[in-house]
């Protein structure tokens, strides 16, 4: 376990105003990273990564829910907030629209995650090809391989990657449904859903704190009556 995961993994699990409600962790075996195919090399100075793993968290507010975009930005970016990092996605409401054959028909939630990048170490590729030159004089000053004929290696460096997610949800009810969906199918993202559910889980959240606090009062009676 490396120092990034660790201390994120320990933000999550020590504050208090959320709700970790899952971790999962993705890996490739060694068979794959050692045959994965590597994406194609524009040139030396541009960077190639090899990513290993993929650990995402799923987390959502503690106590009541959050059911509004910004309300959902400031907690989302009040978790990790002293580290690097790599990629973000704000939440927001997508309206509806219609593009030639591309059409939303009712408003959507967006959901928004945090993304950071775990160096791991390093993966190099190196090419060797055979360069010939034939020419029919020697020009003073123009360089020419020995016998017309050289041998070249060149050597790329890339980075071993483990990705690290972190995906917030209004609630933890509407977290435990997405976390179902990724289980069943692993290279689904469940980045949105419409207003309407959202409104909908806000309701039924919201009578199940009222319940849970209800409860509470009615064991803390009858507790001191005894």
């Amino acid at each position: 376990m490396t120092e990034k995961l660790e201390l994120i993994r320990n933000a999550l699990k020590s504050n208090n105003n959320i709700i970790l409600v899952d971790e999962t962790t993705k890996t490739i075996d060694k068979k794959n990273l050692e045959e994965v195919e590597l994406p194609p090399i524009k040139d030396k100075e541009y960077p190639f990564h090899l990513f290993c793993q993929s650990v995402s968290f799923y987390v959502a507010p503690n106590g009541l829910g959050i059911y509004t975009a910004d309300g959902m930005n400031r907690f989302m970016h009040d978790l990790i907030p002293d580290l690097k990092l790599e990629f973000s996605g704000n939440f927001f409401i997508r309206k509806p629209y219609k593009i030639l054959s591309a059409s939303l028909e009712k408003d959507e939630f967006v959901f928004g995650y945090l993304q950071f990048w775990d160096n791991l170490g390093s993966v190099s590729r190196t090419y060797t090809f055979k360069r010939v030159v034939n020419i029919n004089e020697n020009i003073e000053g123009l360089d020419v391989f020995s016998g017309g004929k050289k041998t070249i290696e060149d050597v790329f460096v890339g980075d071993v990657i483990r990705r690290i997610s972190i995906h917030p949800f209004p609630d933890k009810n509407i977290a435990r449904v997405a976390i179902r969906k990724v289980s069943e199918h692993p290279y689904l993202i469940p980045d949105k859903i419409t207003l309407e559910q959202l409104e909908q889980y806000q309701r039924n959240y919201e009578f199940e704190i009222a319940k849970e606090k209800e409860s509470a009062k009615e064991l803390s009676y009858l507790s001191s009556g005894l």
